[in-house]
């Protein structure tokens, strides 16, 4: 006899970079992306109105030939933590 259980991954914000879209689809969420000069800007929005906002600047390059970057996090235009649960698959 099998039991199914179900697994529940909960999902941050800075998590959001990493999701697939399948996995953003489960969520509920559309993915939007606009560059501007150094910056990057990754738009995340839902059915419930919420706009999730990353904002990537590159600062520069480390020592192996990488691109570095420093993030901003905004919920709905007001400045927030990549650390926020944004949903459940």
């Amino acid at each position: 006899m099998t039991t199914q259980t179900q697994l529940e991954i909960e999902v941050t914000l800075e998590e959001l970079f990493d999701l697939n879209q399948k996995e953003l689809d489960l969520l509920g969420f559309k993915h939007e992306t606009k560059q501007k000069g150094q910056m990057t800007e990754d738009l995340y929005t839902n059915g419930d109105d919420d706009c999730y906002r990353i904002r990537s600047l590159r600062t520069g390059m480390d020592h192996r030939g990488y691109s570095m970057f420093q993030h901003s996090y905004f919920f709905n235009g007001i400045p927030t933590k990549g650390s926020i649960l944004v949903g459940r698959i």
